[in-house]
C-alpha cells in the first residue's frame, strides 16, 4: 500500500436529481476534512466526456491514487470510470462508487437533511474502503481456437458458416443424422416464399464444402466442462465417443413442436393435422382436399402457454395465399383470435376469397363429424363449416432437455423453459457464462430470419472472444486459502455459478478451489465460510469493516 493515500472525490449533481435533494456544499465541507482526501470536485455529470477528461486531468495534476465517485448505480457507470482511471495510469481496483442518487436522493426526497447526512456517511465509507484497496492484476488465460456449435438447425448452421468465413475452426454437433432441423419439414419460407428444401440444401452444401467446419451428426453432447476459453465437451455417437476442446460454445439446440393430442380431435382423425404436418404434405405434393379450415393459437395464448410463437400466423398466411393463387376454387376458412401484424397479407387473402372468422377464447370452435361449429365474435353469427382437412396452428415449446442444460451450463430459463438473458436491456444476448452464446428458438420462438440473425450475432460474439491468443478478465473474484480451508464444502453448495470444486493437495487433504474465469465475485462463499478461508479480492473483510465503522 502506498504511504501517501491521495483520494479524489467527485460529486455528481445528476442534472438536479441529486443536487436538488442533497446539499452538495455540506457534503463537500464534510468530506474535505478527511486527511486522505486531496480533491473534492462538484460537477453536473462526471460520467460525461468533459467530466471524464476532468477526472483524468485531476489524477495527473493532483497525483491522485484513489478515486471515489458519488453518483448513481455502479451497474450503469462503473466500467466507464474503470476505463477512465486505467487510461490515466491507475489500477482498476483504485475506484469506489457511492450510489447516493438511488440510496439517498431518490428514497429520501422529503428528508433532505437526513438524506445528506446519510450520503456523507456513504462517501466516508467509500473513502475508507478505497484507501485500503490493493492493486489487482487482470487474470489471463490461453484460448482454444475452436468454437463448438451445438445444434444443426438454421441457427447453428448460420453461426458455423459465419465463424468459418472468418477463418475460425468450428465443430458443428447435431443429434439427428441430418442437418437442417425443423426446416426439413417446411414447404416455403415467409415472406419471400423461397423453396425451403432448396434453401436448406444449399446451406448444408456450404457446410460440407467449408474446410474449417467439422460436422458431427448423429452425435449427442453428454457433458460440458471448463469455462470461457477452455471448454471440454464429451460427445457420444453410435460408433464412438470423443472429447473436443473449444474456446467458446454456441448453444442452438432449437425447440420442439407442440402436437395437440386431444384438442379439436387431433390424434383420432387423419384429416386433422398440425401446421408442420401440413407443410410436409405440401412439400411432398400430397394435398388433395378442396375444403380446408385453419385454426390459429391451438395450445398457445392460454393459461399453460400464454406466449405467442410468432411463426404461426405468417405460416398460415403464406400457405393460404400459395393455395388460393394456384387454385382459386379452393374453399379456405381461417379461424383466429387476433391478427394484428399482417394487414397486407390479410387484405390479399380476403380478396382471393378466404373467409376469416374471429372467435372468442371463452367460446372456442367445436369439431363434430367433419364440421366446425364456431361463432363470430364481432357479428355473433354462428357458422357450420364442413372440412376435408383441418389444420391446427400450434406453438413451439422448449426442448425436453432445455431446463437440464440450462442448469448444467448456468443458463437461466424462463417459466416456460426457454433460455433467456439475465437482463435483456443491460446485457442483451449476453449470458452468465462468458463463453457460451445462445441462438435460435432455444432462446424464444420466432421466424427463420430471427434464428439466422441470432446465429450470426452469436458467431460475432464468439469470434470476438477467440480471435485473441489470450483473454483477460478483471480480478473481481473470490479466492480461497488452501492452508485455512477445512474442506466443509459449504462454499460449493452456495455457489450460484458452480465456480468452486473440491480438490486434494499433495498430502491428500481436501480443500476448495475456485475457477477464476467462472467466478463472478458475488461473495456467497465468503459469507458461509466458517474459517475465513474464502475472501473476495475486491471487497475483503477489512474493507467491509472500514465501511461500516464510519
Amino acid at each position: 500500500m502506498e504511504k501517501d493515500i491521495k483520494v479524489g472525490v467527485f460529486l455528481c449533481q445528476c442534472d438536479g436529481q441529486i443536487s436538488n435533494i442533497l446539499s452538495l456544499d455540506r457534503i463537500e465541507k464534510a468530506v474535505s476534512k478527511n486527511p486522505k482526501v486531496s480533491l473534492v470536485s462538484n460537477t453536473n455529470f462526471p460520467c460525461s466526456k468533459t467530466g471524464l477528461r476532468a477526472i483524468q486531468s485531476a489524477i495527473g495534476e493532483k497525483d491522485l491514487n484513489r478515486i471515489v465517485v458519488a453518483g448513481c448505480s455502479p451497474r450503469m457507470v462503473e466500467q466507464l470510470f474503470v476505463r477512465t482511471i486505467t487510461e490515466a495510469g491507475l489500477n482498476s481496483n483504485s475506484l469506489e462508487i457511492a450510489n447516493v442518487r438511488d440510496f439517498c436522493a431518490r428514497v429520501h426526497q422529503k428528508e433532505k437533511s437526513a438524506a445528506t447526512t446519510k450520503a456523507i456517511d456513504m462517501i466516508k465509507g467509500a473513502i475508507d474502503t478505497v484507501s485500503i484497496k490493493q492493486p489487482l492484476e487482470n487474470l489471463t488465460r490461453e484460448v482454444v481456437k475452436n468454437v463448438a456449435v451445438i445444434g444443426g438447425g438454421i441457427a447453428g448452421i448460420s453461426a458455423a458458416l459465419s465463424l468459418a468465413s472468418r477463418g475460425n475452426k468450428v465443430t458443428l454437433i447435431e443429434k439427428d443424422v441430418q442437418l437442417g432441423g425443423m426446416l426439413n419439414s417446411v414447404y416455403r419460407l415467409y415472406p419471400r416464399e423461397t423453396d425451403a428444401a432448396e434453401f436448406i440444401k444449399e446451406k448444408i452444401e456450404q457446410i460440407k464444402t467449408t474446410k474449417n467446419i467439422e460436422v458431427q451428426t448423429g452425435a449427442e453432447v453428454k457433458d460440458i466442462h471448463g469455462s470461457v476459453g477452455q471448454y471440454q465437451i464429451k460427445i457420444n455417437s453410435k460408433s464412438n465417443s470423443k472429447k473436443i476442446e473449444a474456446g467458446a460454445v454456441v448453444f442452438a439446440t432449437g425447440s420442439e413442436y407442440f402436437y395437440p393430442n386431444g384438442l379439436y380431435g387431433y390424434g383420432s382423425d387423419k384429416n386433422i393435422i398440425t401446421q408442420l404436418e401440413f407443410e410436409t404434405m405440401l412439400r411432398q405434393n400430397k394435398l388433395a382436399a378442396k375444403e380446408m379450415v385453419f385454426i390459429q393459437c391451438v395450445g398457445s395464448r392460454n393459461e399453460e402457454r400464454p406466449y405467442c410463437s410468432r411463426f404461426c400466423c405468417p405460416a398460415t398466411f403464406k400457405n393460404v395465399l400459395l393455395l388460393k393463387r394456384a387454385n382459386p376454387e379452393l374453399k379456405i376458412t381461417v379461424i383466429f383470435r387476433g391478427l394484428t401484424e399482417y394487414i397486407r397479407e390479410y387484405d390479399e387473402a380476403v380478396d382471393l376469397g378466404v373467409l376469416f372468422i374471429r372467435y372468442d377464447p371463452e367460446n372456442p370452435p367445436q369439431v363434430k363429424n367433419d364440421f366446425i361449429f364456431v361463432t363470430d365474435e364481432k357479428t355473433d353469427k354462428n357458422f357450420e363449416i364442413p372440412f376435408e382437412l383441418l389444420v391446427l396452428a400450434t406453438p413451439m415449446i422448449p426442448g425436453s432437455k432445455s431446463k437440464q442444460w440450462g442448469k448444467k451450463l448456468r443458463l437461466p430459463v424462463d417459466e416456460y423453459g426457454f433460455i433467456l438473458e439475465p437482463h435483456v436491456k443491460l446485457r442483451p444476448k449476453r449470458f452468465a457464462p462468458d463463453g457460451i452464446f445462445v441462438a435460435g428458438t432455444v432462446h424464444w420462438p420466432g421466424l427463420v430470419s430471427d434464428s439466422i440473425g441470432q446465429g450470426v450475432s452469436a458467431a460475432a460474439r464468439a469470434f470476438s472472444l477467440i480471435q485473441k491468443e489470450t483473454i483477460e478478465r478483471e480480478p473481481i473474484i473470490a479466492e480461497i486459502d488452501p492452508q485455512i480451508c477445512r474442506g466443509c464444502e459449504r462454499c460449493v453448495e452456495v455457489c450460484l455459478f458452480q465456480a468452486i470444486k473440491m480438490v486434494k493437495d499433495d498430502g491428500g487433504f481436501q480443500h476448495a478451489k475456485i475457477d477464476e474465469f467462472v467466478c463472478k465475485g458475488c461473495g456467497m462463499c465468503a459469507t458461509v465460510c466458517i474459517c475465513g478461508a474464502a475472501q473476495v479480492k475486491h471487497l475483503t473483510d477489512e474493507q467491509v469493516n472500514s465501511m461500516v465503522s464510519v
